[in-house]
């Protein structure tokens, strides 16, 4: 059994520890309050006390406050002074839990089809589908860029153009053989080719219906003249030949029909008379015979003409500051497939400039 002293040791302690944890000046740490001290401040509340208590700290908790100590059931105050609850600290609300990023959601590309899938573009993609690049050219012959043999087999400088390009977009080649180059035109706006390989000069009035690549081939502008008519001009005082085309009386220039060579005659010679026949053979009698004083052409043609004449009337003079850009025609509907041609013709490096 316990000894005198120690019941006394006992009772001491016990009725310091309920005298110092009653005391109105105590000001303690909230976390320093022993459970058994809120236990039985929790009972000595009164029922109708505690439920407006917790009222007021669910008020308090809705408007986004911070509960006061001394209103909380759990950590209640001895002091009904105001003034002692000043000095209370205040909990400090824990930051809100940072929320979830959402997995970055990938680009829509606006097709079902994979990138990898994509292999060429839609105007590329339909002449492989085909498997076969139909290129319109021009039947009359214009060595060295295309002549028919007798057995019907076309061949030449653009021949061998468009068999590298449907080489490159592993597709077989088909020429089609359309009447004229202005007809030509009229095929590639109509689909029934893909291209015109056709010793095609680029000019402002095709570039404004078609698209044209990088010129493959540069040759000079020349002109073909009647030489006794030219003698007759240089004594009338017509020594050029914007002189002779305006001033002379004979001021009619030929061009073959369909080739753009009329309307280039009309430019550079806007007095001029400018008349279009298909066929050389008709160009060179109406010469000869005086009818005109002329025609324009290309130097590599003039100079093809001038093999089947053996006379001395006629007279070829180059305009070495003038050439035609002998171009690929390609459809408007069609832009990667001309970069594609474009890229062929600079990296085979296949442009020439022919005299």
């Amino acid at each position: 059994m316990l000894g005198f002293k120690q019941l006394l040791v006992f009772f001491t302690c016990f009725i310091a520890d309920c005298f110092i944890l009653r005391s109105p000046i105590y000001c303690g740490s909230p976390d320093s309050v022993p459970d058994e001290l809120t236990n039985q401040d929790q009972e000595e509340i009164s029922d109708e006390d505690s439920s407006q208590l917790e009222a007021e700290r669910v008020s308090e908790l809705e408007l986004g406050s911070i509960p006061d100590l001394a209103k909380s059931p759990g950590l209640a105050a001895t002091s009904d002074n105001e003034e002692d609850l000043e000095h209370k600290p205040e909990l400090q609300q824990p930051p809100p839990p940072p929320l979830p990023q959402e997995a970055a959601t990938p680009p829509v590309s606006g097709t079902d089809v994979a990138p990898e899938v994509v292999t060429a573009a839609p105007d590329i993609a339909a002449i492989m589908k085909r498997g076969e690049l139909l290129v319109g050219i021009c039947p009359i012959d214009q060595p060295p860029f295309h002549v028919k043999g007798k057995d019907g087999k076309i061949t030449g400088f653009d021949v061998d153009l468009a068999k590298g390009i449907a080489a490159a977009l592993k597709v077989t080649l088909k020429l089609v053989e359309v009447p004229d180059w202005e007809q030509t035109i009229v095929y590639l706006l109509e689909g029934k080719i893909d291209l015109i390989i056709s010793n095609l000069t680029a000019t402002p009035e095709r570039a404004s219906k078609i698209l044209c690549s990088i010129p493959y081939a540069r040759i000079r502008q020349c002109i073909l003249l009647n030489r006794v008519l030219v003698a007759r001009a240089a004594g009338k005082n017509c020594l050029t030949l914007r002189q002779i085309f305006s001033n002379f009386e004979n001021r009619s220039i030929l061009a073959q029909e369909g080739t753009s060579y009329v309307s280039m005659a009309s430019t550079l010679f806007p007095k001029a008379k400018v008349l279009a026949t298909p066929q050389w053979k008709d160009i060179i009698s109406r010469i000869l015979a005086k009818e005109v004083i002329g025609t324009i052409s290309d130097e590599v043609e003039i100079k093809e003409q001038l093999k089947s004449v053996q006379t001395m009337e006629l007279l070829p003079l180059v305009l070495k500051k003038k050439f035609d850009r002998i171009v690929v025609g390609v459809s408007r509907w069609a832009p990667q497939l001309l970069h594609f041609v474009n890229n062929y013709i600079e990296t085979y490096n296949v442009e020439c400039v022919l005299e």
